[in-house]
């Protein structure tokens, strides 16, 4: 029994340390928003810029109150944190501000007062209080943020003109209609506050002709501003004034479009992570510039020019058509990429070759009403199962044949810039397992091959993991080929299952089956039923076990629920001939479907691959399906060394009519059946110590 919990120990530990273990970067995917409630709203750009920074925080229960007023204790706490002095502030947290009206109240904001005042930033009232909790105004907004920027000898003239007129001179405004006493909104103090550090800090100098010399802003490198000429699963690379290539955050907040593959060929400005080191910035926010000039649809087809329309346009899947842009002679010279190639000008006859084909998602950049450029994104290779993978070489191998390339039996694909999903969610390559249904996404969709002629360019791999298992019903074949299985599950309900053409075996009736789904709820691959504890079974009465002329079935009991199997003739060429009522272990064919082999636990147990123990349940947990079993010496609890916790659904239970295990066993029992105090006799896996059967005995 010790032996027994020490193995146990040893599993769940290892197992964490895997889990810990399997790690990997996952490629970037667009963010959820960074505030539950600012999805829609004016300024959620802003305000999740700031959030991203560091400046905005949000209030304890997540959200950011984009409509509510902003009080000036609040105030200070953005502006302290936009110029980089939250230190500061911390070091200052303790200290009682020199303010009538300081208290306990807003003790959380002392530092970042005292640091906003001793700058001149923000002043108390003549009568000696701060008001930490009075609303700052648009003006009074205003007038913090030019100071804090260093332009308050800039803005001349009397309160509070001379600072509105100043922020609509410097564009500081921008966004924000401005009524000088109106309070201003959490989401207005977000944009212009954005305004004011996207604007050049004035540290006093003037050149020659006495105009301000204004040094970088507070943003400064943090931003990169230019147009998208590639983008990666981790990385993005610009040209123009922030030319460069760069590194991805494994979250991106997105504005602008709806996915990143879709920002080629548009202007944008990057911000990195505040969270990200000064050797590794990360981008985590994308702003595009350019949204009006683009449109996203699905493609249908070129439509030509006639002899009453000289025009040749793009044509989408909701009829819309969209004229190209077309040079001297009528002839076309938009361009398009498929999948991040290089872009190629436009033929709207081609029939071969690298082109934009019907049903692949686009996105068109006009200019001038005319489409300029069409970005395509396809998943060029679907229904792959996964073999294998290779997190050091950041590769992942397929079963099946890579669709349009010859002479590969199996596709290994380049996966270390890809982003990676699993049902949806992101992941990372360490996450992928075989038999996981994947579609993939290649550079230049399949046409961009190493010398190696395996080693593929990989943009996505996104994966399904999702099985159906149980025992066939009914198999339909229609006239187009088209095979439907319904399979009765394990809680009796049945599901109907469209077989690929790549699952080569039609199953027969009575036969058990595992597949593995797509995303469309397809059946991709066959899998093996491995889970050995699934397969204990008790063989029930007589009447149920069915000899035809030419098969053989047996009938079950599988956690209560009755299964019928046919056996394999040529193990069973007389069907099943053992005893009724006594469990065992049920061996199914993953490619056939039938029963190769029915092991008692008996003699699973004289074997040595099962093992024992007299035990007694110390406690019933039925709301999370949990028994603990603990050992018994026939009159107490052996409580020194601890009881072992036992999942209900992971192994068989049965009631015994004596205290003999070979007998014939009674009803199937389950969690909400047993009560503390019950005696039991449990058995185990000596390979992988985990709990197969229970029996509980009779009599108590």
């Amino acid at each position: 029994m010790k032996k027994l919990r020490k193995l146990f120990a040893v599993a769940t530990v290892t197992a964490m340390l895997l889990t810990l273990m399997a790690s990997g970067a996952a490629a970037a995917t667009v963010a959820a928003p960074a505030f539950p409630d600012i999805a829609g709203v004016d300024h959620a750009d802003a305000l999740t810029l700031l959030n991203l920074r560091g400046i905005y925080k949000g209030y304890p229960d997540g959200t950011a109150g984009p409509d509510r007023p902003i009080t000036r204790a609040e105030f200070a706490a953005v502006v302290v944190r936009a110029l980089g002095k939250e230190t500061l502030a911390s070091a200052f947290a303790s200290t009682t501000p020199t303010f009538t009206d300081a208290d306990a109240t807003w003790a959380w904001a002392w530092g970042y007062v005292n640091v906003a005042t001793n700058a001149g930033i923000i002043q108390g009232y003549p009568d000696g209080t701060f008001g930490p909790s009075r609303n700052v105004t648009h003006a009074e907004a205003l007038a913090m943020l030019i100071r804090a920027i260093g332009h308050e000898g800039l803005a001349t003239g009397i309160w509070p003109m001379k600072y509105i007129a100043y922020a609509y001179d410097m564009g500081l405004n921008a966004g924000v209609d401005i009524i000088a006493n109106l309070p201003a909104t959490r989401a207005e103090v977000a944009r212009l506050a954005v305004n004011a550090m996207r604007t050049g800090m004035w540290k006093g100098a003037k050149d020659s002709q006495g105009n301000p010399v204004f040094v970088a802003s507070l943003l400064g490198d943090y931003e990169k501003t230019g147009t998208v000429s590639n983008v990666t699963g981790t990385t993005i690379t610009l040209t123009g004034a922030g030319a460069g290539t760069y590194n991805l955050a494994s979250q991106v907040q997105l504005f602008g479009v709806d996915r990143l593959d879709a920002l080629v060929n548009l202007s944008v400005k990057l911000v990195f992570d505040k969270k990200t080191t000064a050797t590794d910035p990360k981008v985590s926010f994308i702003e595009v510039v350019t949204v009006a000039n683009t449109l996203a649809g699905t493609f249908e087809k070129y439509v030509a020019p006639t002899a009453t329309d000289t025009n040749a346009y793009v044509q989408l899947s909701d009829g819309s058509k969209h004229p190209l842009k077309q040079g001297t002679g009528g002839a076309v010279t938009a361009t398009f990429s498929v999948n991040q190639s290089a872009p190629a000008t436009v033929d709207i006859a081609a029939a071969t070759g690298l082109r934009v084909q019907r049903l692949d998602s686009v996105v068109l950049t006009f200019d001038s009403g005319r489409v300029t450029f069409i970005n395509a994104t396809r998943v060029d290779a679907k229904n792959l199962i996964v073999s294998s993978r290779d997190t050091t070489a950041k590769t992942v191998t397929t079963t099946t044949t890579y669709p349009g390339v010859t002479g590969i039996t199996y596709g290994v694909f380049n996966v270390a810039n890809a982003a990676i999903t699993i049902n949806g969610a992101a992941a990372a390559l360490a996450d992928l397992k075989a038999n996981d249904v994947v579609n993939i996404t290649t550079q230049g969709a399949g046409t961009v091959v190493t010398s190696g002629g395996g080693s593929f360019v990989t943009l996505k791999v996104e994966a399904t993991r999702n099985t159906v298992q149980g025992t066939v019903t009914q198999v339909v074949t229609a006239s187009d080929g088209t095979r439907t299985v319904t399979v009765k599950l394990a809680d009796g309900t049945t599901k109907d299952v469209v077989l690929l053409s790549q699952v080569t075996t039609t199953p027969s009736v009575n036969t058990v089956v595992k597949y593995g789904l797509n995303a469309d709820g397809k059946a991709a691959v066959a899998i093996g039923i491995t889970d050995p504890a699934a397969d204990f079974v008790k063989v029930t009465n007589s009447s149920k076990i069915v000899a035809t002329t030419t098969t053989y079935t047996i009938t079950v009991d599988r956690g209560g629920s009755a299964y019928t199997y046919t056996l394999d003739s040529t193990v069973f060429p007389n069907g099943y001939t053992g005893s009724l009522n006594v469990v065992g272990k049920l061996q199914i064919s993953g490619t056939t479907g039938k029963v190769t082999a029915f092991d008692t636990v008996a003699a699973l147990e004289t074997a040595g691959a099962l093992a024992s123990a007299y035990g007694k349940v110390y406690s019933v947990d039925t709301a999370n399906n949990v028994i603990t079993v603990d050992q018994w010496n026939g009159a107490d609890f052996l409580n020194s060394t601890g009881p072992i916790r036992v999942t209900a659904t992971a192994f068989a239970s049965y009631t015994d009519s004596d205290t003999a295990a070979t007998v014939a066993v009674g009803a199937f029992r389950a969690v909400s059946d047993y009560a503390a105090g019950d005696k039991v006799l449990y058995y185990w896996d000596t390979t992988t110590n985990k709990i197969v059967y229970i029996l509980r005995l009779t009599p108590q």
